[in-house]
């Protein structure tokens, strides 16, 4: 039986993208998918930040959003969720959407054009769906797209300027608002505070659509839907139903062992090694929670030859002054020396506290301040391999 896509999405397009596989199993087998509880959560704070924006919208007062009104539905919202129950994601989520408020400002309810929009596109002989997060209106005839992520990693300049999602958007807020003569294109990434800006030529959004439609096509004529493995196969939901990721997790990969004057051939393994070790140490870290949870109730646990136990790893912090002071005394040396050869800042410890100070400063004197420190601090670079997918 010939498979044929009722309509097309950017996630019906990027899941096949990624692994024709689970492709395979969600959209022809039917088989029911269990998000993660890092995916509900996204969606958890997503749609308090919708309740949020309705909310303000419908009261029709120019003003700020209450953190007390967004703490309330976000912990509603969570209530009627299943299968989140983790007190450090629930506090993830919540300092995510305080910020959020935050960061929004004294909001006008008259320039909210849109929450969660639905939208139809007619491309060729392809139906295109999808919903937009939010859309602005702008000064003049201009509008603001936003979309809401919550990844850890920041897209580049490059994967924002060419992202399939927002060229999608794009056509349908064109065709939503076709007064519109200038569309903006925003990523909030919420988990770091950053608003990703970009714009399409009317090129580029015909380059997508056709796209689209070539993909669509290439998921109703395959035949056959092999998996492919990557570092993401850790967070599928179908991995229990997959047998490469059950052979990953075996350490069985493809035969290989490429030519090495077969670039190709090289990057090729190369990429899959480094999906086997990400799907093996995703999988180590599974067993050692179930194993810690069961030692911390039950206490050292004797199995298959191994005792597993709770131990403290020892960290050493020496206080910056006496320590200096005993430096000092003992090597004739000036605190002024041996500060500048010692006292280094840790940059993970001078970006949380940077982040506390934009909830009492105004954002650019943060901004003119992180451009201060930044000129002042050293860099140093070691040479590795680098590799990332090519934007499409």
């Amino acid at each position: 039986m010939t498979f044929k896509n009722d309509h097309l999405s950017y996630s019906r397009i990027t899941r096949f993208e990624q692994c024709p596989k689970s492709f395979e199993l969600h959209y022809i087998d039917g088989v029911p998918e269990t998000a993660a509880p890092e995916q509900r959560l996204g969606a958890i704070v997503r749609q308090a930040l919708q309740q949020l924006l309705r909310e303000h919208v419908a009261a029709g007062h120019e003003g700020t959003l209450s953190p007390e009104r967004a703490l309330a539905v976000y912990q509603d919202i969570w209530t009627g969720t299943a299968g989140v129950a983790d007190v450090a994601l629930f506090n993830e989520g919540a300092v995510m959407l305080r910020d959020a408020v935050e960061r929004e400002g004294r909001l006008d309810p008259s320039t909210v054009l849109a929450i969660e929009q639905p939208f139809e596109l007619q491309a060729g002989e392809s139906r295109i769906v999808g919903s937009i997060n939010r859309v602005d209106r702008l000064e003049g005839s201009a509008v603001r797209v936003r979309v809401y992520k919550m990844g850890h990693l920041i897209p580049t300049r490059e994967e924002v300027a060419v992202h399939l999602q927002l060229s999608l958007y794009h056509a349908a807020a064109a065709h939503l608002w076709p007064w519109a003569e200038r569309i903006e294109l925003q990523f909030d990434m919420l988990r770091h505070g950053l608003a990703l800006k970009t714009s399409r030529t009317p090129e580029q959004i015909a380059s997508a659509l056709a796209y689209v439609q070539a993909m669509g096509e290439a998921s109703e004529g395959a035949s056959s839907y092999p998996a492919r493995l990557s570092p993401g196969c850790v967070r599928c939901s179908y991995r229990g139903q997959c047998e490469a990721y059950a052979d990953a997790l075996q350490g069985k990969p493809e035969p290989a062992h490429a030519d090495p004057n077969d670039l190709v051939a090289v990057a090729r393994e190369r990429e899959q090694v480094t999906a086997l070790a990400a799907i093996l140490q995703g999988r180590k870290k599974e067993l050692d929670g179930e194993l810690k949870a069961h030692v911390a109730q039950a206490g050292p646990l004797d199995v298959g030859g191994i005792r597993y136990q709770i131990q403290n790893a020892a960290s050493v912090e020496y206080p910056l002054e006496p320590t200096l002071a005993a430096l000092a005394e003992a090597t004739g040396a000036s605190h002024e020396e041996l500060r500048a050869k010692l006292a280094v800042v840790d940059n993970a410890a001078l970006e949380s506290l940077l982040k506390q100070l934009g909830r009492l400063l105004p954002r650019p004197r943060i901004k003119l301040l992180q451009a201060e420190l930044d000129s002042r601090a050293s860099k140093s670079f070691t040479r590795r391999l680098w590799a990332r997918p090519i934007p499409a």
